[in-house]
Formats: C-alpha cells, sequence, structure tokens
C-alpha cells in the first residue's frame, strides 16, 4: 500500500465517522477497503473500540469535555480552576495549574485520558500510519448533491438527494401480510423517493448490501430513500443490517443522524406535529454506530453506542441524548429478523468456492456434488493448467451471500473440467439453474477471433460414464463472453445466438437457465447482472441472450471452463441447483 493510499483511507474514515462523507467518498472508501482486505476488519473493531470508550465517558457524564477534546475547542470546557488552551494532546498549559482532585475526580482524569484516544483511534492514524501528524490531516465540508427535490409528510418535510426519477435502489425481498404504498410485491423494485408500510413487516435488500427490516405492527413505517445512500426515517420502527460492503451508510431520523460502523441497529421515530417533540429511539445489535445532531455542527456531538444500548432523542437539537435501559427490539422480534434472514435456498446440485491454497492449482479435492477434481479439459487425470489467486479482483454484488476472496483463473488457449458426482438426465422435463462470478479481459483488439471464455456443460452416453483421454464429448449447453464481448449461448455446434455487448475486465454475475425437455427440444438463456445490479428475486422474464433450441439425450456430466488464445478469464462461487434460489442467494 503506498503512502498516497494510507493518507487517502485516514481523510475518507475522518469524514465518514464525522457524518460529512459524500456518497462518492464512501463508495471510494468502501472500494479501497475491499483492495487491502486485512485493513477492514481492523477499521471496524477500531470503531468499535471507539464507541466503548465513549459509552464509558458517557455513563460517566463527560460529555462536555468529551465534545471539547474532538473538536479541540476547549473554551467550553467548564472544569473548575482549567484554562485550557488549544492543543489536542496538550490540554494543559504549563503556565497554569491542574485542578485539585476535589475538583475532578479521579475518574475525570481517566475519562479525559480515555477522551484523547477516542480522538485518536477515530482518526484510525495508529492503524494506518503511526508518525502522522492528525493537525496536518485536511477536513473537507459536507458537500450537497447538485439537484434535489423536497417530499412532504405529515409529521415533518424532508429532502431527498435525486438527480433523476425512478432510480432503483433495491428489492422487496420479504413481504407476507405487509401492506405498502405504492403497493409492493416480492421481487418489485425499490426506487428513490418515499416507501411507507401500513401493516405488518417486510425487508428490503438494498444494491449498496444494506439489509432494511420495516415493521408495521405497532405504527406505520414512513421511509425515504435518497440519492445520496441514506435513509430517512419520518416514523415507526425501522431495522439495518449493514453489510461490510457499505460502511459508513447513514439513518436520518427527525432528531437524530445515525451513521454506521459496520452494524446492525434499530430505529424508533414517534411522529408530532411540532419537531422539537419528535422522539427517536436507536439499539445497537452488534457493531457501533455513531449518532450525530440532527441539525447544528456535526462536530459539537459523537455519542457513540455499543451492542446492547438505546438511546432516545428528542428534537432536532437534542445533541447528548438519554440512554434507557428498555432494549427497543424485543427477542420476538430479532427471532423474527433471523428466520426471515434465512434466504440460502440449499437445493443444490453442486457448488465449488475455489476455496484452495493459492498458487499453481493441484489435485485438490473441495465444493460439493463432484466426482473428482479440477482436470484438463479431455485427460481426466492430468491436473487443471489454472492458478489460485486472493484478492478482490472479481467484485461480487454486494446483496450477495459472502464469498471467499479466492478466485480461480484460466490462462489464455487452455481448458479445464469436472464430472458431478450425480449426472442429470436429458430425457425427463427438468430446468437447471446455474450462476458464477467471471471476469474476462480481452488480450486482443475487439473484432480479432478467438478471444471468447465461458462455461460448457457436456454429455456422456451412459450414466458415470468415465471420461476417456481425447474424448470429446457432445455439448449440451454453452454459456460465453465471445470475441467483441457480446453474450454467447449455445446447444451445440452452430446451435448458438449472441446477445447482450459486454464489457471486457468487468466483473459480472451470470446466471444460466438450462431448460431440458423429454419430447421438445432443450433450451439455453443467460444473462449478466452488474454488481450494482438489483437483487433479484425471481427469474426474469427476459434474458440478455437465448440459444437455438436443440434436442438432446444421455447423461449431463461434465463441466468445462476455458478461455481462447487472446482472453483470460476468472471464475468465483460456481452453482448449479434447481431453483433460483439455490443459485441467487442473498446475504443474510
Amino acid at each position: 500500500m503506498t503512502k498516497q493510499t494510507e493518507r487517502r483511507i485516514d481523510e475518507l474514515l475522518l469524514q465518514v465517522t464525522g457524518g460529512d462523507c459524500t456518497s462518492e467518498e464512501r463508495d471510494e472508501l468502501n472500494e479501497l477497503l475491499r483492495a487491502h482486505p486485512e485493513l477492514h476488519t481492523a477499521v471496524v473493531e477500531s470503531l468499535v473500540m471507539d464507541a466503548l470508550i465513549m459509552e464509558h465517558l458517557q455513563v460517566q457524564e463527560l460529555p462536555t469535555l468529551v465534545n471539547a477534546l474532538l473538536v479541540d475547542d476547549f473554551e467550553s470546557t467548564k472544569l473548575a480552576g482549567s484554562r485550557p488552551e488549544q492543543g489536542l494532546l496538550n490540554p494543559w498549559p504549563k503556565s497554569s495549574s491542574m485542578p485539585s482532585l476535589s475538583a475532578m475526580s479521579w475518574t475525570g482524569i481517566l475519562g479525559a485520558a480515555a477522551a484523547i484516544l477516542v480522538g485518536a483511534s477515530l482518526f484510525v492514524t495508529g492503524l494506518l500510519r503511526p508518525d502522522v501528524d492528525v493537525a496536518t490531516l485536511p477536513s473537507s465540508p459536507v458537500t450537497q448533491p447538485s439537484a434535489a427535490k423536497t417530499f412532504k409528510s405529515k409529521s415533518v418535510s424532508k429532502t431527498v438527494h435525486q438527480t433523476e426519477p425512478n432510480v432503483v435502489v433495491g428489492a422487496i425481498t420479504l413481504s407476507g401480510d405487509a401492506r405498502w404504498s405504492p403497493e409492493k410485491k416480492v421481487g418489485d423494485p425499490v426506487v428513490l423517493g418515499d416507501l411507507n408500510l401500513f401493516a405488518g413487516r417486510g425487508r428490503i435488500h438494498l444494491t449498496n448490501g444494506v439489509i432494511i427490516w420495516a415493521d408495521a405492527t405497532k405504527q406505520p413505517v414512513e421511509m425515504c430513500f435518497n440519492g445520496d445512500g441514506s435513509l430517512d426515517v419520518l416514523r415507526g420502527k425501522v431495522s439495518a443490517d449493514v453489510s461490510e460492503e457499505a460502511l459508513g451508510f447513514s439513518m436520518q431520523t427527525p432528531s437524530t443522524r445515525v451513521v454506521d460502523a459496520g452494524t446492525r441497529f434499530s430505529v424508533d421515530v414517534d411522529p408530532s406535529v411540532n419537531p422539537s417533540d419528535v422522539v427517536s429511539r436507536v439499539t445497537v445489535l452488534s457493531g457501533a454506530v455513531s449518532c450525530l445532531p440532527a441539525k447544528g455542527q456535526v462536530k459539537k456531538n459523537l455519542a457513540m453506542l455499543v451492542p446492547g444500548k438505546t438511546m432516545q432523542f428528542q428534537g432536532p437539537r437534542d445533541y447528548a441524548g438519554t440512554q434507557l435501559d428498555a432494549p427497543l427490539v424485543e427477542a420476538g422480534e430479532l427471532d423474527w429478523m433471523k428466520s426471515s434472514g434465512d434466504l440460502h435456498d440449499r437445493n443444490l446440485i453442486a457448488y465449488e468456492n475455489f476455496r484452495y491454497p493459492v498458487g499453481v492449482f493441484g489435485k485438490n479435492l473441495n465444493g460439493e456434488g463432484w466426482s473428482n477434481f479440477w482436470h484438463r479439459s479431455s485427460y481426466v487425470n492430468g491436473v487443471a493448467v489454472a492458478v489460485i489467486r486472493d484478492g478482490s479482483y472479481i467484485a461480487s454484488p454486494a446483496w450477495m451471500g459472502s464469498r471467499d476472496s479466492r478466485y480461480f483463473v484460466v490462462p489464455a488457449a487452455t481448458g479445464c473440467g469436472r464430472e458431478l458426482a450425480n449426472p442429470i438426465s436429458l430425457d425427463q422435463d427438468r430446468d437447471i439453474y446455474v450462476s458464477f462470478g467471471v471476469r474476462k479481459k480481452r488480450l486482443a483488439e475487439n473484432d480479432l477471433k478467438r478471444s471468447a471464455s465461458g462455461i460448457t456443460f457436456r454429455a456422456s452416453p451412459e450414466k458415470d460414464s468415465p471420461l476417456v483421454k481425447g474424448e470429446r464429448r457432445e455439448i449440451v449447453a454453452l454459456a460465453s463472453i465471445g470475441h467483441g464481448d457480446r453474450l454467447l449461448c449455445s446447444t451445440g455446434v452452430g446451435r448458438y445466438r449472441t446477445g447482450r455487448a459486454l464489457e471486457s475486465d468487468r466483473s459480472y454475475l451470470m446466471v444460466m437457465k438450462l431448460a431440458i425437455r423429454k419430447d421438445e427440444p432443450d433450451q439455453v438463456m443467460a444473462r449478466a447482472y452488474e454488481a450494482d445490479s438489483m437483487p433479484p428475486m425471481v427469474p426474469p422474464t427476459k434474458w440478455d441472450c437465448q440459444a437455438k433450441p436443440s434436442r438432446h439425450s444421455g447423461w449431463l456430466q461434465t463441466v468445462n471452463l476455458w478461455s481462447d488464445p487472446h482472453a483470460i478469464v476468472a471464475f468465483d462461487e460456481l452453482r448449479i441447483g434447481d431453483t433460483w434460489e439455490s443459485v441467487v442467494p442473498l446475504r443474510n
């Protein structure tokens, strides 16, 4: 990591914890942390430590001293006998005498020391670069989007940072008895602007990796999704589960603003005609959050909460809040969220996460539903010519189930294969779904032939028929990013069609459907999803590419991953299943 990158991460962390970063800066920070995974866990742990220390100080009733230390403004300090001067690490001038122990207890002294640690750890400077002078780090003002649209609510007005209408930010992934306004059902997109829940409970997966639970069993929920990636909650109870991809997500209520530090938290808002009477309660279920004032100077307050703690804020200028003993989320609600979070349909035929030792591929067994290791395409005893790498080269959608950082690289002009433990009969009516992460890089001009990469499914005449060296089995289904980077599907030699144009050297989640039919021709179709696409809950009605149909018989047995001489390709998270949900698992 370069010094410039370290400094940039420092700057972005300062802005995130202070609540004044833009959506572009938040995305930049998460991209940098993805590129350096060793830092992500350390950063989150450091922010949680900040919350623990701050929570201790709040219990000791020292918010004034803490805020003064954080903003380097000691003129507001009210400790008797103190004449502090500017300077975070030297608050007491040499010419003055420190307050006596009667004026400031040992608890206060320890609290002051802890507050200094808070200021230092908030900057995470020691984590990244111990020799940095925090005074040299620039602070950037709050940046507002160029365009804004104002929506009116019964209880309070709100501004939605919206630059264009009908921008999709997520999808309804659980509805049940929920009654939405505008009307919604599972699979429907969620766009910028108002979304209310009048009855029941519902769940939303956002494209940035945040899961939102709305609970209208006690009172309606009024929400508004903003163009800067934040969420306004004007009424009711809303919980958020923030993934590692969405560090810095914020939720605004009329009386506080909650900034995530890698956590799960809930807010509950009791509306009022008078804005100063609006009550917001915040509970942290895991991780930590910063609670910032809804109005006024951001750095005049930094109330941080840890798991199990609940704070109440009344009105937009309640900077300190009041700690409550009663939890905001009851055990029954936690059970509901846990049960509704089980989004993985394990009805898989085969699964491969490529969790092998980094380096040149060897005779390693891993995954589920396979009869052997990855081998050369037509030589079952020959080890695959491939490489295992570790990193963030393939970017999975943030709404998808977690993945290992290792991935499988098939070099140019090579291919490999693997056999299913339970071959699939082609003489039946059955739909098979396939998904995998893929990133192909073209090594030649756009119009040059033999620059394709993809996946092929081949059939054997008999079930469990061993692969003979040099044998070329019949192609049943193929999906590739062809030369010209167009998506291509095929059901055999000459039975192909091209579809949507993709981008070279970009990550995609590729999903295929193999429609196997006993008395009709078989069909293959595919669709490519970008990392920022909407979570698809159901199979699409329109695919990006569909092959010419063709008849097959025998047993689907061999899976091949391959690349032409003028391309190199990386694969990850290969899933083969009987249902859409089994191969497109949402994060839970």
